[in-house]
């Protein structure tokens, strides 16, 4: 892990909310900033990887998200914020996290028109991850559905690992502005049943953070510990 990594997003749960209410915008200037500094040589020295990173952003930046609950503004927000977790998760850029983070979702709030043009404008290997990735909200909450989907993510990469973590990560920040408690209950049960263990595995630097945020998230809707 990026020292970096700990002083962007590893400050204390009440100001890591915080910049992520009252403070998006001081926040996402200064994510800018780090975006800026870091996708241009020598932090990556191929020029293939480096058009190819800039090209999925200008991508991404210019859907028309239609996520339930947020605004596009609003949405791409987290996506950037996922998206410069990944850039720093790791001591090198991998590019290939990058471009999954910005793209992990696509298919499912991207609003495209058709589903292919991922798969023709950026290739197969990282159509296959969204597509591993993509949830279906139809049987989301299915137990036997929920085992499977995971299953196929442990089988996978850990790019599609670290994507799934730190996705539900930057979300347990915000989930109490859900205002179903039945759906809170379920998200936090999902993250101890397959998102911690997964995390201690994968991203051991963080995982006793996350952990308390789970826990912090959890008193909130059962006023008990763990």
């Amino acid at each position: 892990m990026n020292k970096k990594f700990k002083i962007f997003f590893l400050e204390s749960i009440e100001k890591e909310r915080n910049k992520r209410t009252y403070k998006v915008n001081l926040n996402k200037n200064k994510l800018s900033k780090l975006w800026k500094e870091r996708i241009k040589k020598p932090h990556i020295q191929s020029k293939k990887e480096l058009k190819k990173v800039i090209d999925v952003f200008n991508f991404a930046m210019n859907l028309n998200y239609t996520d339930a609950g947020s605004s596009k503004n609003l949405y791409f927000s987290h996506l950037f914020r996922l998206t410069c977790m990944a850039l720093l998760i790791k001591k090198k850029i991998d590019t290939k996290l990058v471009c999954l983070a910005l793209l992990h979702n696509v298919l499912e709030t991207g609003n495209l028109k058709r589903m292919n043009i991922i798969k023709e404008k950026f290739g197969n290997e990282i159509f296959f991850e969204i597509k591993t990735l993509t949830v279906n909200r139809k049987t989301q909450w299915n137990k036997d559905y929920k085992a499977k989907y995971y299953k196929k993510i442990n089988a996978g990469s850990k790019n599609l690992r670290i994507i799934k973590i730190l996705d539900k990560f930057d979300n347990l920040f915000l989930l109490d502005s859900n205002t179903n408690t039945n759906i809170k209950k379920k998200y936090i049960n999902e993250i101890k049943e397959y998102i911690l263990p997964m995390t201690r595995k994968t991203l051991p630097d963080i995982y006793k953070y996350y952990k308390e945020l789970t826990q912090y998230n959890y008193l909130k809707i059962y006023n008990e510990k763990i």
